[in-house]
This record gives C-alpha cells, structure tokens and sequence, in this order.
C-alpha cells in the first residue's frame, strides 16, 4: 500500500500493489548515501523513517530488490490509487 506523505510517498506492506523504479546499483557504496536520503540508520531501525528490506516484485519478473519501508503512523494520510505516486502527483496538480 502507498499513501501519501505529504510531499513524498510511503510504501507499506500490504495488500495492494506499487509503481516504483527499479535500479540496478553498480557499487555497495551507494547504499549510504541512499540510506541517509531514505532516513534509514542501519542497526538502529527504531529511530528511522524507513527501513530497507529485500522484497518479492511481481515485475518486470520475478525476483527481489530491497525497498524502502515506510514505518510511520498512516492513520489520516491519504492512500494513493493504484499505488501510482506520479499519477496522483499529476492529478493533484491538474
């Protein structure tokens, strides 16, 4: 499920489905600087805005990626349709 954050989107786990990009990373040394903009601390999930984990896709095939978990409240956020943050994005700019 995808809802939304004010100015920037928050997956959670869920039913449901979410557009997302999928990037292949040449270089482990990526992962801190993405953390960081993520407000993931590894080894301290408890004081982050999100956490990483591997996660199941559905496509462009079968395989996993690590996303990044929105572990906020989401009670009185809106849900985004479809799990598209650019579609709604464009809607409410619309």
């Amino acid at each position: 499920m995808l809802y939304a954050l004010d100015s920037f989107p928050g997956a959670v786990p869920g039913e449901g489905t979410v557009q997302a990009e999928l990037f292949c990373l040449r270089s482990d040394d990526v992962w801190s600087v993405l953390d960081r903009y993520e407000g993931y601390v590894p080894g301290a999930e408890s004081r982050s805005l999100f956490v990483r984990r591997r996660t199941p896709l559905r496509a462009p095939a079968e395989t996993t990626a690590w996303v990044y978990w929105y572990t906020g409240p989401t009670a009185n956020r809106p849900r985004v349709p479809q799990g598209d943050w650019r579609a709604y994005v464009a809607e409410a700019d619309a």
